[in-house]
């Protein structure tokens, strides 16, 4: 006996407002005086009890009867989207370019938007610092607290909105675009106010001092754009023809992925690095075309980024300027290239490795202290929002504290300015010094803690420094703060990168190695860049994008041997010991984030049958034509986001939840003995596999089609369905390889396939 139906809707957080339930519309019925009407179903009615953490899409879209080759994934609107003759694909491709030339217009417009206000807010900073510390007898004491002042308040404004407003904001961004590109949905992380504050938050973050990148911030704000410009026509704001076929998920993800592409070129001014990162680390699935569009919106993302920043600080445009975030330095390109230093830095790989596998360590011990002590939730949610503002207090302040103190701990240490050197005793670096600015002397250590990250990555690749203005003890000490600092900051409830810390903890020791090498007429910045690309790859695991984002970023392709055999060597030494810092992230979180098998997987599924990790039969699911009121009680009390459709026993097709709500919202009220044309909504040519198929197979051709559900057939009947693998099952296959050997995995899956993780 089915359960009986509620008269009270059960809503969903994503359940449109102002719909008028069943029980309401009795009600009105009643208070008239007529007789009690019928039990009015809505579609508010049935969804489930609880929605899942979790859901996934298919990349590639089903194609109902219904909606006629068609599935929405925005809101209903009155053109008719039925008809394909409505759309030509010829201009469907020019439209498609104008939108990635839209988008990377906005991309590098945002990107230029966070220069330009993080460098007012900088040097605006330290305009006042001066000014107070010369109208006061406190000196350089004044100064500290004006920066702890404006530092303080404004990290606590923009880590407040972070935790209340949107968690989504915060972080890096770039793991929540990973799992959504892995076709996870995580509601709100495309939404308008989460770009608002990645971008507003940017600006604070870069402009008080924590040590903080870009490229995760950038990365997200490239997803959100690319979102809302390919569908931007469902907000109901216009409705264009040509723009029909970007109704799919499958569009949506690609201008995603493209996106995310152009917020890491105009991130660093790197168009080829921007593509390479987006198909090497961010993307689960890519195309061709995806490739060449992403190639025209990189260039014009980052072209616009460099050319509207550069506005900041240039006096006189005839003769050129350097735009802020920039770190292009001339290199000595008379330097003839040597064997003998391709061991040397193989030797710098290896260290880096090890130190990139140590701060991965500690990223994941940081975040999960952090998730149980705040009792983050794996959608951004948290219950202890007060105290994670809290702590971005305390961690301002200890970057401050311990960046102004170290630095104050030099005053009278400084060292001789050098005529033609990078840095000037007109800066910071000269005012913390004993002389004062414009004295001739500077504090390198100050022009390392205390300058702009920019500033000081710029010093740390020159040239034409040696060991007088960077000693190896100055470095050492600068590349441990700022590696402890890193570790402190990243996951608080601020938008911000890892890329620009690990730059200058690389550049740090990989100068100390060019220092040591200097008497064999070896080049202090060179071995920076180095350092750099090689902390880069033992934290992020990246290779081929890693290496086109620092020569794009230097300009020196004579090192591209010393670097790419750095990155490689360093990679592969930091896998033998833990996974990189953004997969750590999602592991933390418990994504079910599906991630590429390696050896080690593939011998762990060996000999075992996709039926190995399923939801066996009896499944619940429906006939071609049910009732309303079953079709309610179904939805309503299972989280199952798809149902098999079956006739006699035989499969005649998969219909998932979001079809039937969705047919629902655009008919109304109907009653509970009416029936529904299920088998219209369905897809009628699911993917599916014998119970035979081998499991690592199954996973690879889950994975790389994008699907959300394969179903498993009968050995002897391909007909009936003795199964239903989803992502949570392959999920569970991953953490039964990653368990330990002592007997730990359990083979009986069926009692526990749908315990821990919600079907997605």
């Amino acid at each position: 006996m089915r359960p009986s139906i509620p008269t009270t809707p059960s809503v969903t957080s994503g359940s449109p407002p102002e719909t008028e339930t069943a029980a309401a519309v009795a009600s009105e019925n009643e208070e008239q005086g007529d007789q009690p009407a019928a039990l009015r179903l809505t579609a508010s009615d049935f969804c489930c009890l609880k929605p899942p953490p979790f859901e996934s899409f298919d990349y590639f879209v089903d194609q109902p009867s219904k909606h006629r080759n068609t599935v929405l994934v925005g809101p209903a609107w009155s053109l008719d989207k039925s008809d394909p003759a409505h759309y030509r694909p010829r201009t469907t491709v020019l439209v498609g370019w104008f939108l990635v030339i839209l988008a990377g217009l906005l991309v590098g417009v945002l990107r230029a938007v966070i220069l330009m206000g993080s460098y007012w807010l900088y040097h605006g900073r330290l305009l006042l610092m001066a000014s107070v510390i010369d109208a006061t007898a406190a000196g350089l004491t004044s100064g500290l607290f004006v920066w702890l002042g404006i530092g303080v308040s404004l990290s606590a404004i923009i880590g407040a909105l972070v935790a209340y407003v949107e968690p989504l904001a915060g972080g890096s961004g770039i793991p929540d675009v990973k799992t959504y590109l892995n076709g996870i949905i995580l509601p709100r992380l495309l939404k308008f106010r989460a770009c608002v504050l990645r971008v507003v938050g940017q600006i604070v973050v870069v402009g008080v001092g924590f040590f903080a990148g870009s490229e995760g911030p950038m990365a997200h704000l490239g997803a959100i754009v690319g979102a809302a410009v390919a569908q931007m026509h469902m907000r109901n704001f216009f409705q264009l023809r040509a723009m029909l076929p970007f109704s799919s998920h499958r569009i949506k993800y690609e201008f995603i992925s493209i996106g995310t592409a152009m917020g890491v070129a105009a991130a660093f001014q790197a168009p080829l690095g921007g593509i390479l990162f987006s198909l090497e680390e961010a993307s689960t699935y890519w195309r061709a075309e995806t490739t060449w569009r992403a190639f025209f919106g990189c260039i014009i993302a980052s072209f616009t980024a460099k050319h509207l920043s550069a506005i900041v600080d240039c006096p006189d445009p005839s003769v050129g300027c350097e735009a802020p975030g920039t770190y292009l330095e001339a290199t000595d390109t008379a330097r003839s290239f040597r064997v003998w230093e391709l061991f040397v830095c193989a030797l710098v790989g290896v260290f880096f490795g090890l130190l990139g596998a140590l701060f991965c360590g500690g990223v994941k011990l940081v975040q999960s202290h952090r998730r149980a002590w705040f009792h983050l939730f794996s959608m951004g949610k948290d219950r202890r929002r007060a105290w994670r503002v809290v702590e971005v207090i305390i961690v301002i302040m200890m970057t401050i504290l311990l960046s102004f103190g170290l630095s104050w701990a030099f005053f009278h240490r400084c060292n001789p300015a050098v005529p033609n050197a990078v840095i000037g005793d007109d800066g910071i670096a000269g005012a913390m010094c004993y002389e004062g600015e414009g004295g001739g002397k500077v504090n390198s250590l100050a022009a390392l803690l205390m300058s702009s990250r920019d500033d000081a990555i710029r010093f740390l690749f020159s040239p034409y420094m040696g060991d007088s203005e960077f000693s190896a003890g100055v470095l050492i000490l600068a590349a441990v703060v700022i590696f402890i600092l890193t570790l402190l900051t990243y996951g608080l409830a601020i938008p911000m990168g890892l890329f620009i810390p690990n730059i200058m903890i690389g550049a740090c020791l990989g100068r100390v190695v060019g220092i040591w090498m200097y008497a064999t007429g070896g080049s202090v910045g060179s071995y920076a860049v180095i350092g750099a690309a090689g902390m880069l790859a033992g934290f992020s695991r990246m290779t081929i994008s890693l290496t086109a984002i620092v020569l794009e970023i230097t300009g020196d392709l004579w090192q591209l041997p010393y670097i790419m055999i750095t990155v490689i060597i360093s990679k592969q030494v930091a896998d033998l010991f833990i996974k990189g810092a953004y997969d750590l992230v999602l592991e933390v979180r418990q994504v079910p984030y599906l991630e590429e098998l390696d050896a080690s997987h593939e011998y762990c599924m060996r000999g075992k049958s996709i039926a190995f990790r399923m939801s066996h039969a009896p499944l619940v699911g429906f006939s071609p034509v049910e009732t309303y009121g079953r079709v309610h009680d179904v939805l309503a009390n299972y989280m199952h986001c798809a149902f098999v459709v079956e006739e006699h026993g035989k499969l005649r097709g998969l219909v998932s939840r979001s079809a039937i709500v969705d047919y629902l919202w655009r008919h109304g009220p109907v009653s509970p003995d009416e029936t529904l044309d299920v088998i219209g909504l369905a897809n009628r040519g699911p993917l599916t596999v014998p119970e035979f198929f081998p499991l690592d197979k199954g996973y690879s051709l889950f994975r790389q089609l994008g699907l959300r559900h394969l179903l498993v057939t009968a050995r002897e009947d391909s007909d009936k369905v003795v199964g239903i693998v989803s992502r949570k099952d392959l999920f569970l296959a991953l953490n039964d390889c990653d368990a330990p050997a002592d007997g730990a995995v359990d083979c009986n899956i069926s009692d526990k396939s749908t315990r821990d993780i919600p079907d997605v």
